[in-house]
């Protein structure tokens, strides 16, 4: 009796040994990184940071792959992320063989919440394709979660967006001049709660649109998940948008969305891979008498994004609602 009971303890101890090894891979895959994070792909494309993705989304159109993912070493490096448009003829092919509208997108291995993602980028002279910089999450409940409810949408969605081109928000004038700014993945239920405002950025850009110029330009997020006071009530989050002309100047705020008090609202607070890419939106609707995507049509053959570096500063312990949680089908 003696010796059964203690195997006993001893297979409990290698159960607990066990339960508690997935908890620390657990912890490992989706804490908070120790530093900050600066790539200006003078090494090339490192796949410890950085994963290549092949997926889609949007619509009728070829995903995002990873033989449009190129590195430049010349005349200065950079990352090129393609995009095959409705006049492409080369051998390439997307998701699901799709030969047309066939974008690239790179994202972070690691997950990060609060904190500072900026992109220094030079978008395409053509329209068509939209040139993204996004934090994103993705959760669906099941039945099984504790926060499941039937007459809920079951997709948690947590999203903060820069994209550029579309309309100027009267569904007619689609132009880089224009961008969106959008949120979800707040308190509020669903993936249909959230929020998105149309900017125009020439005014901070000396007037043109930020395309025709040919330059490189940066775009930031600035996001606050919030804090849950001792007292039990909550210090509201926040995400701010910015843009500036020069990618070594400080951006400019031109666009700030506020959390309230009881926390339904669309700020964020699962951590999130960040996200660059370019991808083609084909919902057509009707813009100055012609159905087209919200990005335009894109009558190219090809066109690029280029990104000349990356910056993601994290808000070490100023926001204790940041919360690393797994990723329902997350890229791997």
């Amino acid at each position: 009796m003696h010796h059964k009971f203690y195997g006993f303890i001893v297979n409990m101890k290698y159960i607990f040994m066990i339960f508690f090894a997935i908890l620390l891979c657990n912890n490992i895959a989706f804490a908070a990184p120790p530093a900050g994070f600066y790539d200006d792909f003078s090494q090339g494309i490192d796949s410890n940071r950085w994963i290549v993705v092949n997926k889609q989304w949007g619509g009728n159109n070829g995903g995002v792959i990873g033989e449009n993912v190129h590195w430049v070493m010349k005349p200065d490096h950079y990352l090129e992320l393609v995009g095959h448009g409705n006049l492409y003829h080369g051998p390439v092919r997307g998701i699901n063989g799709h030969k047309l509208r066939v974008g690239a997108a790179i994202a972070t291995r690691n997950y990060y919440a609060s904190g500072i993602f900026s992109v220094c980028a030079k978008t395409p002279p053509e329209l068509g394709a939209t040139s993204a910089f996004w934090l994103f999450h993705y959760t669906e409940l099941t039945p099984q979660d504790p926060d499941y409810k039937s007459d809920e949408d079951p997709i948690r969605n947590s999203e903060i967006d820069w994209e550029t081109p579309t309309d100027n928000g009267h569904n007619s004038e689609i132009s880089y001049r224009y961008a969106r700014t959008n949120a979800w993945g707040g308190q509020k239920p669903g993936d249909r709660h959230y929020f998105t405002q149309t900017i125009d950025l020439a005014p901070y850009n000396n007037g043109i649109d930020p395309n025709k110029d040919h330059l490189y330009h940066k775009y930031e997020i600035i996001w606050h998940s919030g804090n849950n006071l001792p007292d039990g009530t909550r210090e509201p989050g926040s995400v701010t948008w910015l843009f500036a002309h020069d990618c070594n100047a400080p951006g400019i705020v031109v666009n700030r969305l506020n959390g309230i008090s009881n926390g339904n609202d669309d700020v964020p607070y699962r951590a999130a891979r960040f996200w660059l890419g370019i991808w083609f939106p084909v919902d057509p609707k009707l813009y100055r008498g012609e159905y087209t995507g919200w990005a335009g049509t894109p009558d190219f053959d090809v066109t690029s994004l280029d990104i000349k570096w990356v910056s993601i500063t994290p808000f070490i312990g100023t926001d204790n609602r940041d919360t690393w949680v797994p990723e329902t089908g997350a890229v791997q």
